[in-house]
């Protein structure tokens, strides 16, 4: 950088002495334009012309006074006053008129002409007599001298302008030579500038181009990365989730049973645990879809107070077991219904409301909610936890929303925790245009605030709860390459008295489709010989009747851009491993209609 700040230096000075060196020969060519003005409007041979014209005129007219009539001397007289004009009057003058001949000489002539015009002039005031014409010729023989004088130095001044105008052009020319000649030098160095210029340029070009073909690679091998880590998440969700929903489908089995006190006991203890490692997982899956940018919020009218109620129902066996109270107040003016992905918001809430609960061991922790009107309909709803916990420290607030981090390593050990539900409840409430913000003190509690802007809204269709009904018992093919999936799904069906068939593969689908009539297929995604995306692809191209049956996929994908995936290749719908028993259920539901058994009717309700 320094070697380019100098060459910019050196670039400029060389600039501004060509301009100075221009400058200098537009002023030597204006003075030898000046000169030649003057030359031209000398014109020496002119000059001593005129002086000669007028000393021959001088002779002549003396001559006639002597020797011929006075019409013939006083036409004389007119040509000699008509030269002694032009000598005295006209710009040539300028060549002689600081000599001192030159003022004699003028001044002679102008009292000559005085003298001469009492009797010759155009107004002549007395007749040319003897003495007249005698004394006319006695102050013109006194003329002649100084004429004659005024004419030898028009000779000798004319010379020395013409010396003196050749030494100025060849001075003039010596300097525009000298000029030319650093000109050219400057033009010879600026050309080595702009060349070594050059040649940097080309040299940075390069480097640039090494560097943006490292940047490019580098750039594939992040992206590669990104597909790895994606790629990775995905076979781990897969294979983590898959024996989760072993685990957690048995648990739900036999939480159905009647059992002792302590055996109940011990079977909420592994539920807890099993759904805390699934949230663990949740939490890293989410982690990595908010790096990139694949959660795309799902808003639609909810209402508000009921999921605020949902979430106090939810935590208020915590804190019963701690001995702490659990408030919820809701601002009158706040709006009921608005525009949000309330899974989202509720995964919000959870995160914020059960870290309360987890750091506050006597007291309370209270949930207020209330909005500011933004605009028309569009309200900044705000939703406050304060506990009176245990708070936390300057120091430990610096780390608070940081991945992995919570207050201090104490805080892990006693308390345990990811350190992830922070940041990505923080992450999800800009994504929604809002933000999450802390106020505490160590040991007086803290107050989690999160804002965020909504739309209020009217519910088109106020759906009331209905009455349950029983379970009515379809015929469903169930296709998956786990035992325990097998086992554990099926048992689920099993118990509200659903008929199921087994099949391993897509191939064996296929068989019991064609000797079998089904209500719906339960198809998992990823299996050996003939996947599920394949199996789905060849009974919607197939031409039989059961082309058109529901098919609700199975996978241990959770990915946000999978289940799109899945219902474009002929799925009708998507459920997530661990499967929850309820879900299962009302995903069936769904998509069976209640007066449609046969596969004629169900082809005809998905044509």
């Amino acid at each position: 950088m320094r070697s380019m700040a100098a060459s910019q230096r050196f670039l400029f000075v060389v600039l501004c002495v060509l301009l100075l060196a221009f400058a200098g020969i537009g002023t030597i060519q204006y003075r030898q334009f000046q000169d030649l003005q003057r030359s031209t409007s000398q014109g020496e041979d002119n000059v001593m012309w005129n002086y000669f014209q007028l000393y021959n005129e001088a002779l002549r007219f003396q001559s006639s006074l002597l020797h011929e009539s006075q019409p013939a001397f006083q036409l004389r007289y007119d040509i000699l006053v008509s030269r002694m004009d032009l000598v005295l009057e006209s710009k040539d003058r300028s060549l002689l008129q600081q000599t001192e001949i030159y003022q004699q000489a003028s001044k002679a002539i102008r009292s000559y002409v005085s003298l001469a015009d009492i009797w010759l002039g155009p107004d002549a005031t007395k007749p040319l007599d003897q003495l007249a014409h005698q004394e006319l010729r006695q102050q013109l023989a006194s003329l002649l001298p100084q004429l004659h004088q005024l004419t030898l130095e028009v000779n000798q001044q004319a010379t020395l302008f013409d010396v003196a105008r050749r030494d100025s052009v060849r001075e003039q020319i010596i300097t525009t030579t000298l000029i030319a000649t650093l000109q050219f030098a400057l033009l010879f160095v600026l050309a080595l500038l702009i060349w070594r210029q050059m040649n940097i340029s080309f040299l940075q070009h390069k480097l640039m181009q090494q560097l943006n073909d490292k940047l490019l690679r580098a750039n594939q091998a992040a992206e590669a990365g990104t597909r790895a880590k994606s790629s990775f998440l995905a076979n781990m969700s897969h294979e983590i989730r898959t024996p989760m929903n072993g685990i957690l489908g048995m648990l739900s089995l036999l939480a159905d049973r009647d059992m002792a006190p302590r055996e109940r006991d011990y079977l909420e203890t592994a539920r807890e645990s099993a759904n805390h490692l699934l949230g663990l997982l949740n939490d890293i899956l989410d982690v990595s879809k908010l790096e990139e940018g694949k959660i795309a919020l799902q808003l639609a009218p909810h209402h508000l107070p009921q999921l605020l109620e949902d979430i106090q129902a939810l935590m208020q066996s915590n804190c019963d077991a701690k001995g702490i109270k659990l408030t919820l107040t809701i601002d009158p003016d706040t709006p009921e219904w608005l525009m949000i992905d309330p899974l989202r918001v509720r995964q919000i809430l959870f995160n914020l409301v059960s870290n309360a609960i987890k750091f506050t061991h006597q007291g309370e922790v209270n949930i207020h909610v209330d909005s500011t009107l933004l605009e028309q309909e569009r309200h900044s709803v705000r939703i406050s936890i304060q506990d009176t916990g245990i708070g936390m420290s300057k120091n430990q607030l610096k780390n608070l929303f940081q991945r992995f981090a919570q207050a201090d390593v104490s805080i892990t050990r006693q308390y345990g925790g990811s350190g992830l539900g922070l940041e990505i409840s923080r992450n999800l409430a800009r994504l929604m245009g809002g933000d999450i913000s802390v106020e505490s003190s160590e040991g007086h509690g803290s107050t989690f605030t999160y804002i965020w802007p909504a739309r209020a809204t009217t519910p088109s269709i106020v759906c009331l709860p209905s009455k349950p009904l029983d379970q009515e018992s379809y015929r469903i093919l169930l296709v998956d390459d786990n035992a325990t999936n097998r086992k554990v799904i099926g048992a689920m069906l099993d118990s509200v008295g659903h008929q199921v068939t087994l099949a391993v593969q897509g191939e064996e689908a296929l068989e019991e489709l064609g000797h079998t009539e089904f209500d719906l297929v339960l198809m998992d995604v990823q299996m050996p010989v003939m996947d599920g995306l394949v199996a789905t692809t060849r009974i919607r191209t197939s031409q039989t009747p059961w082309a058109h049956i529901p098919i609700i996929a199975l996978t241990a994908d959770a990915m946000p851009e999978s289940k799109q995936y899945y219902l474009s290749h002929g799925m009708n719908g998507y459920i997530t491993k661990p499967i929850n028993k309820k879900t299962l259920l009302n995903e069936i539901n769904k998509h069976i209609s209640r007066d449609a058994h046969t596969p004629d009717a169900i082809a005809q309700g998905h044509s």
